[in-house]
């Protein structure tokens, strides 16, 4: 009878051990986030193009190998192969950051292929243990295309301070044929280096081959003397164009403070304090972005300047906060060049007239011209 036992004992052990669910087998294999590879390869380019695999792994990063890709013609023929890193640029590779689970590298697309038409790329994303994480191919279309200079820039020799919009065009070469230029940039450069914080795509014309862009006084905000316009096409894969230089001067005028309110009195309390709000209006030819600061100088009733000067005037529209009265200092509206302070009287303060001077400095150093204001402290 034991041994019957046993028996069942046993049987029932191996039976639940075979129902026990066992570890997927997909729990370590890396898999792919996401793939940077464009869709068309421009044969006659001399930039290289970026291939980039980025992937996630259980085990993490480095447990990925560097990934091998080959590109294979329409006829599935092997026509190059190399292999993506992930090593922050060691050994002279193209990766940026090692260890971030980005692998990359650069192509120039000739080294690839002289011959137009589509191509495969099939990428193998193995970690160390050899699992995969599955098939992975993108079609990449090579072409062979020119891109048109520039061949003509209307533009204005000097930007006027204070100048009414005023139209930039640029006319492409139709010599290689109108389809290949899809863009049309400018930049501002001085000394060799750009001024903007990307360069400026102009605007497709009814016009055949004929870009335009329109600018106002407001384009010379914190801009003032000789600059480089430069203008250069690009076509839907890429590339660029030569450029084609422009020099411009760029006047900037200072602004000005229209008027400034002051509140006549105001009470000196026994203890505490009193505030009043002050506000100066201003202009600048350049528009307000030209602004840099605005602020007063005071002078007490004996004469001296009060030890707090210069007072800055701010304009962001942030209510009064008497806990950070510098920045949330009462002003009502912001950017609408209403420039606003609160200011604070207590038993300390002396008694009579004070008087405010206004001044506006601009981004190219531009002094603006002084308004003046007074308020009397009373009992």
């Amino acid at each position: 009878m034991l041994k019957y036992v046993l028996l069942s004992i046993l049987i029932a052990l191996i039976c639940a051990c075979s129902d026990e669910p066992g570890k997927p087998e997909t729990e370590f294999d890396p898999s792919v986030v996401s793939v940077r590879l464009d869709e068309v390869w421009n044969i006659n380019s001399a930039v290289e193009k970026i291939v980039e695999v980025k992937v996630d792994d259980p085990q993490g990063f480095r447990d990925v190998r560097n990934i091998y890709f080959r590109i294979l013609d329409a006829g599935s023929v092997s026509v190059y192969d190399d292999s993506l890193y992930d090593d922050g640029g060691l050994s002279g590779t193209n990766d940026v950051i090692a260890g971030d689970g980005v692998f990359r590298t650069k192509i120039l697309p000739v080294a690839v292929t002289n011959q137009v038409g589509f191509y495969t790329f099939e990428f193998d994303v193995l970690d160390k243990e050899g699992n995969s994480a599955g098939e992975l191919k993108r079609d990449v279309e090579f072409i062979f295309s020119v891109v048109n200079n520039i061949d003509n820039i209307i533009a204005p020799d000097t930007l006027k301070s204070g100048s009414e919009p005023v139209s930039i065009t640029a006319k492409v070469s139709s010599m290689q044929g109108e389809s290949e230029v899809e863009k049309v940039f400018m930049d501002l450069r001085r000394n060799n280096v750009s001024v903007l914080s990307a360069p400026i795509e102009m605007n497709k014309t009814g016009q055949d081959s004929i870009f335009a862009y329109t600018i106002d006084s407001t384009f010379a905000a914190a801009r003032k003397g000789t600059y480089i316009l430069q203008f250069y096409a690009q076509s839907s894969t890429g590339d660029k164009s030569d450029t084609f230089d422009h020099e411009i001067f760029i006047e900037n005028n200072k602004g000005r403070i229209i008027s400034v309110n002051v509140p006549a009195t105001i009470k000196r309390p026994a203890s505490g304090f009193n505030t009043a709000l002050v506000t100066a209006k201003v202009s600048d030819p350049q528009g307000l972005a030209d602004i840099d600061s605005v602020y007063f100088n005071s002078q007490k009733p004996d004469g001296n300047p009060a030890a707090g000067n210069p007072f800055v005037l701010v304009d962001n529209g942030l209510p009064f906060n008497v806990s950070n009265p510098f920045i949330e200092a009462g002003d009502q509206v912001a950017g609408d060049g209403i420039y606003s302070i609160t200011i604070f009287v207590d038993n300390s303060n002396q008694l009579g007239t004070y008087t405010f001077t206004f001044h506006l400095s601009d981004k190219t150093g531009n002094k603006g011209v002084s308004g003046q204001g007074s308020i009397e402290v009373q009992l």
